[in-house]
């Protein structure tokens, strides 16, 4: 395991991820990086904030999250490069008050799920 991913498995491992599933992010999280993948905050007025009260509905925060890969033409494959221009692997909205930290963990859940990160082998 390289310095950047051991980094990111300490990482997710603090969040409260167990051993195999933080491993597994972190080379989500790995694989995203090296592949140039992008990642786009943005407000979510569609969120379905009924599970908040009113008061907390007043102050919540709702955005999505697309993550995508720029168009290999955009030579500083920089987010200058728009749709349909790149490649989506992936998008969740609906997310209510995220800190840096969850942030962290869905872009590395979305790369996850495009990557299709290999299991980590259970050792006895």
């Amino acid at each position: 395991m390289d310095q950047i991913t051991h980094r990111s498995y300490r990482f997710f491992r603090s969040s409260g991820h167990t051993s195999a599933y933080a491993l597994k992010l972190a080379r989500a999280e790995r694989l995203a990086f090296d592949a140039g993948v992008q990642t786009e905050w943005s407000a979510d007025p569609d969120a379905d904030l009924s599970f908040l009260s009113a008061d907390e509905r007043s102050s919540a925060v709702a955005e999505s999250c697309l993550r995508f890969i720029p168009c290999d033409d955009c030579a500083d494959r920089s987010r200058d490069c728009s749709w349909p221009h790149y490649t989506v692997i992936g998008s969740l909205s609906g997310i209510v008050d995220a800190d840096s930290t969850y942030r962290r963990v869905v872009e590395a859940e979305i790369a996850l799920e495009y990557f299709d990160v290999a299991p980590v082998a259970q050792t006895a």
